[in-house]
């Protein structure tokens, strides 16, 4: 038993270990060294307890983490107990949580199983690795500034996500309603502020417009039918994390670059906090349509089957992470108060320097797996899930809006009525535009009477094409809607 310096006895109950930043200018060790004390600052972090008394040294050092898991977003670091050659093959092992987290859900995990990295299949990935580590290595000599490393992933490391027609990346601003913490309790205080931040890169699903030149695309991604779910006020589903546009939707990874100069695991905090706000997006996609109070049952068994990646590198040094969401268990202080109710779990899968060719080539190949699991499993999983909501829409949108009889909600109605015909009036819209400024709440105005016009002037042109058919109000009966799998446009086939 330790004693103190009068004499006292005390018990030593925890030992914290504070790593500090690496200067790589002044760092004296191999590339593999260097490598390993990377891994140990960008993990170093203790999972915050709210019923621990936390000292002022401790949140000096971990305070942002703790105001993190408040919010529901963890970092976990399975770099240790994980095979070099074939990371995770089974879901299992992904999580400690897997008896009640994963029991009922797919989690994609890339992996290096089966793949020779020498064998001829492998010589194209093998000479964009060699382009990446070249440009690495430049950069290095150089010290060049995060501009020039973020370049070059995006040349190098993304390149062929950049040239999918299905997919769509962008240095993408997105809004968050952000949860306000106490600055020493680390505790949520109930406040909220709604903040707008910008990833070097966001990775989504690609719109289009009725005269796009991709006649394959599916209908559930015209942008047309997408801005009817974001402005409808009894929908409000939001797709694109920009608010307010539809251009490029549901994101699937995020993306954050630090030069040598910056702080690596500041990286990390970014790119957790982007994806844990994409996937509260894919979460509300998943929901059965509806009003936002209403809509809190998922679709079918497998719609807990969505996840987010994140990258995140340090001049030449990366890493691969893997998230998904669910509920915040008993362990995790489920119903303690200054506690979320949900938790966002993000786990490093992959780190490495692309200064050599064969870490260059394995991260080329952990990036073409996810593209291919993105363009495939995940759209496919975004199409069958908006198709419900297109179809909500369908069946509600101008019969919350417009209606044939005016002795039916007349005061409502005509006020309805008309805030389309005088822009003076103002058009109910969805609860997500009360936490946005004037001007883009001017903006959603002026995008949801348009909408609306030219809704109503598809519906008057259908209307004289089946010649005037009184029982509109019933339209399902004069209308049939096809969904086809193979993501063609809707047939339109009308019923005698």
């Amino acid at each position: 038993m330790p004693f103190t310096k009068d004499g006292r006895e005390f018990e030593i109950k925890c030992v914290l270990t504070v790593v500090p930043k690496v200067d790589v200018e002044k760092f004296k060790g191999n590339r593999e060294e260097l490598a390993a004390a990377i891994d140990k600052y960008y993990s170093n972090q203790i999972w915050f307890d709210p019923k621990t008394k936390l000292r002022t040294s401790m949140v000096k050092h971990w305070g942002n983490d703790f105001a993190e898991n408040a919010r529901g977003i963890y970092f976990a670091d399975d770099l240790r107990g994980i095979d070099k050659l074939h990371l995770l093959d089974d879901p299992c092992d992904f999580d400690w949580y897997h008896p009640k987290v994963l029991s009922e859900r797919r989690i994609f995990i890339p992996s290096f199983k089966g793949i020779d990295w020498k064998s001829p299949e492998e010589a194209k990935r093998r000479a964009r690795a060699r382009t990446a580590t070249s440009h690495a290595l430049q950069n290095e000599e150089w010290n060049k500034s995060e501009f020039a490393w973020d370049a070059d992933a995006r040349s190098d490391v993304f390149g062929e996500i950049r040239h999918d027609p299905y997919l769509d990346m962008d240095k993408r601003e997105y809004s968050a309603h952000l949860a306000e913490t106490h600055p020493t309790l680390c505790t949520l205080t109930g406040k909220r502020t709604l903040v707008k931040r910008t990833p070097d890169a966001t990775f989504a699903l690609s719109t289009y417009k009725n005269d796009d030149r991709f006649p394959s695309h599916s209908y559930v991604f015209r942008e047309d039918r997408l801005q009817r779910l974001l402005l409808h006020p009894k929908i409000g589903l939001i797709a694109d994390p920009k608010w307010g546009h539809t251009n490029m939707v549901f994101p699937w990874a995020v993306y954050e670059a630090k030069g040598w100069s910056g702080d690596y695991k500041e990286a990390r905090r970014q790119a957790c906090a982007g994806a844990a706000r994409y996937l509260k997006t894919l979460d509300h996609l998943a929901r059965v349509p509806g009003p936002p109070s209403t809509s809190m049952r998922y679709q079918t068994e497998t719609s807990l089957d969505f996840q987010v990646f994140a990258f995140t590198s340090f001049g030449s040094h990366w890493h691969v992470l893997v998230g998904c969401k669910h509920d915040r268990l008993p362990e995790q202080h489920a119903g303690v108060k200054g506690m979320s109710k949900t938790v966002t779990l993000f786990r490093s899968i992959w780190s490495g320097s692309i200064s050599t060719d064969r870490k260059a080539w394995e991260l080329l190949y952990l990036v073409d797996q996810i593209h291919h699991w993105a363009k495939t499993r995940f759209r496919d999983f975004v199409i069958q899930h908006l198709k419900p909501w297109h179809k909500y829409c369908d069946e509600n949108y101008l019969f919350d809006w417009d209606t044939d009889d005016e002795n039916s909600k007349a005061p409502q109605s005509r006020k309805r009525k008309r805030g389309l015909e005088d822009d003076r009036e103002d058009l109910r819209l969805p609860k997500w535009c009360d936490l946005v400024e004037a001007p883009l709440r001017s903006k959603m105005l002026v995008k949801e009477r348009e909408s609306l016009r030219e809704l109503l002037r598809e519906r008057e042109a259908l209307r004289s094409r089946v010649g005037g058919v009184e029982e509109w109000e019933t339209r399902l009966r004069i209308v049939k809607r096809t969904f086809p799998s193979d993501g063609r446009d809707d047939e339109v086939r009308f019923v005698n």
